[in-house]
């Protein structure tokens, strides 16, 4: 099976290649996060319009285990810091698309409020922009937010300070379905 998967990611590479002036790097990432960097499968992030910075730290952080993955951790080992930061250039020029998806519009009401309280100072313009730091989550798929979430309350990931401290606010104000109000509203953005 991994035959396949490897070879199936071997033949987009060659395939997109050509579109990137011959730099077969970006090409790897089209297997899984989308031509272009448009992630068309639901548990798997869109990287386009990531900062440069935001690409190589996230994959820093794959590559030392300070960011849990089920393959990105080996994928990124593969890769020199140039690669690396050629790709992260790559990406970051790509226009961030939001995911077609359904949401449910009175929770993603209601998770605008625990957003603008407790997530609004990181994750600013509702999401909409990566400054730097924590990437785009207005249009990510929903199903990639609850996985990333979830690593985080389970303290499988690393989390700054201030979001562990929201994400308690939020859970002992309002439960789960707090927590899942907000993920329905950065979801739900457009």
């Amino acid at each position: 099976m991994l035959f396949v998967w490897v070879g199936a990611v071997l033949m987009t590479t060659g395939v997109v290649a050509a579109t990137l002036g011959g730099d077969r790097l970006p090409g790897v990432c089209a297997g899984c996060h989308g031509e272009e960097g448009v992630s068309a499968g639901s548990a798997t992030p869109t990287i386009a319009g990531t900062k440069t910075e935001t690409f190589v730290q996230r994959m820093r952080d794959f590559k030392t285990g300070n960011r849990t993955a089920t393959l990105m951790d080996r994928i990124a080992n593969g890769y020199t810091d140039d690669e690396i930061g050629r790709m992260g250039e790559y990406f970051s020029k790509r226009p961030f698309e939001r995911a077609q998806q359904p949401t449910d519009r009175a929770m993603a009401e209601r998770g605008k409020h625990f957003a603008e309280q407790y997530c609004a100072s990181c994750h600013e313009e509702a999401g909409t922009v990566d400054d730097g730091r924590p990437g785009i989550l207005a249009g990510q798929w929903l199903s990639y937010l609850r996985f990333r979430l979830e690593d985080y309350r389970l303290g499988v990931d690393r989390i700054p300070k201030k979001m562990r401290l929201g994400i308690e606010s939020i859970l002992h104000e309002a439960g789960v379905e707090g927590l899942e109000s907000v993920l329905q509203f950065y979801a739900s953005q457009k």
